[in-house]
């Protein structure tokens, strides 16, 4: 008889395919809480933090760009604007496949952001199909990466090239044949706020009262028995009825069991468990909606490090992927086509911050009014607003100063004529 196989990491778990196929699809904690996805979504810091890169992903347009020969950087339009602004494919919208996407690759074991492009006569693509990544087998042959996608599980697999398939991780191992997610670097945290949920839940089920023992002088079986049926009504009628007054039986005495959550340091555990997650993301706790520590200064900075320091990396990612699988690369020179997230949407609700910024940047020349009339979504004016401006001040700094062709602003105040001249 061969000899069970057990695992290393714990001798208790045998290393059978049904106990393999649990732990494929969750773990255990040490706290012997079975952390599956379902379960990890329900604990309110996780889903947050899962919920915000996908929504604030999904929600940033992108946008498609052209360099033309000139240098020239020109926004593009057509078909592959269609697909990553509007839809991509006949039954699904960009939003929901980015967002839904993005949920799958940070929620699972082995979570992958995945999807199939199929493309047109000329190479174009025209379509975008999701793929799930528990149904899909990443191997590599010959040098490159395959995928054997079954999307039932039971259907015979059919495999696609690297080429087609849009493969996005939050971290990739051994070249992208593996992948490592916020799900499972926080399990054991996930436990713990899965336990402490419960205790809290089972602590409060009875109207806050926690276990007891009632300790006396029982000289029989059944007069135990008679003493924990009384007690027992008893306290379920102070639960009731909200009395304060609890009789206990004359030589007899009622011990808590266990701790209350306030010696228990319930809430500062919960508080441990939300700033693990925020780490685990790499999100400042304030995006938890942990405001403990938070003043206007810190959260203000903390707003700063997420975009700079959180979400560029993370669109970053999406955005190499997109560039390196949606457009071909040339022999010669680089690419002429790419897209960008526009992350000037993230300012929307902050409408005195973009007029400041539209204001520097008209000014500098960097926009003409009408880029910036356009940006807000209003209509071109066009003539004079369609072509870039600059202060008269400014000049190239190889020619001298010249006051004859400085601009002379008249003033305001008729009383302050005399000032000017």
């Amino acid at each position: 008889m061969a000899a069970e196989k057990r695992s290393i990491e714990n001798p208790a778990t045998p290393l059978t395919p049904t106990e393999l196929l649990k732990w494929l699809e969750g773990y255990t904690s040490d706290a012997a809480l079975g952390v599956s996805p379902a379960k990890a979504l329900r604990v309110p810091a996780f889903a947050a933090a899962v919920e915000f890169y996908s929504s604030a992903a999904a929600s940033l347009p992108l946008e498609v760009y052209r360099r033309a020969s000139d240098g020239d950087i020109v926004q593009k339009s057509g078909r592959m604007v269609s697909l990553l602004q509007g839809q991509v494919n006949d039954d699904l919208s960009t939003f929901d496949w980015l967002e839904c996407g993005i949920i799958d690759m940070l929620s699972r074991p082995r979570g992958r952001f995945l999807s199939y492009i199929e493309r047109g006569d000329n190479g174009t693509p025209i379509n975008i199909f999701p793929m799930l990544a528990r149904h899909t087998m990443v191997s590599r042959e010959h040098g490159r990466i395959v995928y054997d996608y079954s999307p039932d599980n039971r259907s015979q697999s059919k495999r696609y090239d690297q080429a087609d398939v849009i493969d996005i991780c939050w971290r990739s191992d051994d070249l992208n044949l593996t992948a490592s997610t916020p799900y499972e670097s926080l399990r054991m945290t996930i436990g713990l706020a899965v336990a402490l949920r419960n205790y809290a839940a089972s602590y409060f089920k009875n109207g806050g009262l926690p276990p007891m023992q009632l300790v006396g002088n029982f000289k029989t079986e059944g007069g135990m028995e008679r003493a924990q049926a009384d007690m027992s009504e008893a306290v379920r009628k102070v639960a009731e009825t909200g009395s304060q007054v609890l009789p206990v039986p004359l030589q007899h005495e009622l011990k808590e069991l266990g701790y209350n959550p306030k010696d228990g340091l319930l809430i500062e555990a919960e508080k441990y468990c939300v700033i693990e997650i925020a780490r685990g993301f790499r999100l400042p706790p304030v995006f938890l909606q942990d405001l403990t520590d938070a003043t206007y200064t810190n959260t203000e900075q903390q707003d700063l490090h997420l975009v700079k320091h959180s979400l560029r990396p993370f669109l970053s990612k999406i955005e190499a992927e997109l560039n390196l699988k949606l457009f071909p690369r040339r022999t010669l020179g680089r690419k002429t086509h790419y897209v960008r997230f526009n992350m000037d949407n993230i300012l929307r609700g902050d409408f005195i911050t973009r007029m400041k910024g539209h204001q520097h940047a008209v000014n500098a020349g960097v926009y003409s009014p009408d880029d910036a009339a356009e940006t807000e979504g209003f209509p071109r004016a066009g003539g004079l607003a369609s072509q870039r401006h600059i202060q008269g001040a400014t000049r190239p700094i190889d020619q001298p100063f010249d006051p004859k062709q400085a601009v002379r602003s008249e003033p305001d105040n008729p009383e302050d004529q005399h000032d000017a001249e």
